[in-house]
């Protein structure tokens, strides 16, 4: 198609009638001499069997999924800025219906695997008690260097507590008691501080996922990023 993109190039083709014998050329000249009847014609065609048509796509789809498979990884490998751009935009306008299933998934997966998950939670525990109490110390001794009253913070996480729902600083999801954590923005692992400037509501999910990174290194596709 590209060679006929010049309008100049396409009305002269259209003007000069090929030779029958030479049909694809015939082919191209007919197409263009009658672009609109053909395509209206087309377009008709689909209309009355687009049923069919469909089904008959949908049928080749599941009987070649290798096929799709290899011709979407090339398109997706050739496009990849558009890619990029297409994921950010969907994400961007979905991050709440995608956290929210993202949550579901790994809820589902905790109820089914529950007693193997948490065996395995404990056996790592039981491996690596030093580095939990290392860890443990370690956060400890970083919060007894805040020089901020720690009541003005035990009293400010209480009354947020206490209100009927707030909203996660990260993602704007709503949660409500028992689900609200408190994150430190700057991790304590990071230099932050333990002051009520630095603390921010959370749900659990943006939470356990941030852990110690610092934003930029966990921000990610979709998810919302707020300067500080």
């Amino acid at each position: 198609m590209a060679k006929w993109q010049n309008a100049q190039q396409v009305q002269d083709v259209a003007t000069v009638r090929p030779a029958r014998n030479d049909a694809k050329a015939y082919r191209r000249w007919h197409y263009l001499k009658n672009r609109a009847k053909v395509l209206q014609q087309s377009k008709d065609w689909y209309l009355n069997n687009k049923e069919r048509k469909l089904s008959k796509a949908s049928d080749w789809a599941a009987s070649h999924p290798d096929d799709i498979h290899r011709h979407c990884k090339k398109w997706r490998d050739s496009n990849k800025e558009h890619e990029r751009y297409r994921n950010k935009e969907y994400h961007s306008a979905n991050r709440c219906s995608i956290n929210q299933k993202q949550r579901d998934r790994m809820r589902l997966h905790y109820l089914k695997n529950r007693d193997s998950l948490l065996a395995k939670n404990r056996e790592w525990r039981q491996r690596n008690k030093a580095y939990i109490l290392h860890q443990a110390a370690k956060r400890r001794a970083l919060k007894k260097l805040s020089t901020v009253n720690l009541g003005m913070i035990r009293g400010w996480m209480a009354y947020i507590k206490s209100l009927p729902f707030v909203r996660c600083y990260y993602c704007s999801e709503e949660i409500r008691g028992p689900e609200i954590h408190f994150d430190h923005i700057v991790p304590l692992a990071k230099g932050g501080p333990h002051c009520i400037e630095n603390l921010c509501v959370a749900c659990q999910h943006c939470n356990c996922s941030k852990r110690d990174k610092s934003i930029r290194a966990w921000v990610k596709l979709g998810q919302q990023f707020l300067e500080l």
